[in-house]
């Protein structure tokens, strides 16, 4: 199973397979038996590093009314602040 992992250098997306890695919660740390390198920036990361985990899915869920609903992005961020009225966004 693939793991989506940030690069620490260049932010870009990194997969590696689960075998590759030690996760426990938030923290991942490469297994002292194994390396791998980022495909966008050649980083290395070798064993006992800490990578960040990659978002996953992203979630938009807006409420029911049209004003002073929250909006919330990806895990659990709120945006509580009133958004733009369509015709804002043109300036004359």
């Amino acid at each position: 199973m693939l793991i989506p992992l940030i690069c620490k250098q260049c932010g870009g997306k990194l997969e590696v397979e689960q075998s590759q890695v030690f996760e426990s919660g938030d923290t991942i740390l490469v297994l002292a038996d194994q390396t791998f390198t980022c495909p966008h920036c050649g980083t290395k990361y070798l064993p006992g590093e800490k990578v960040k985990r990659g978002p996953g899915k992203v979630v938009i869920s807006i409420g029911g009314s049209v004003s002073g609903s929250n909006i919330v992005i990806g895990n659990g961020n709120v945006v509580s602040k009133a958004p733009k009225k369509w015709w804002q966004f043109w300036k004359k």
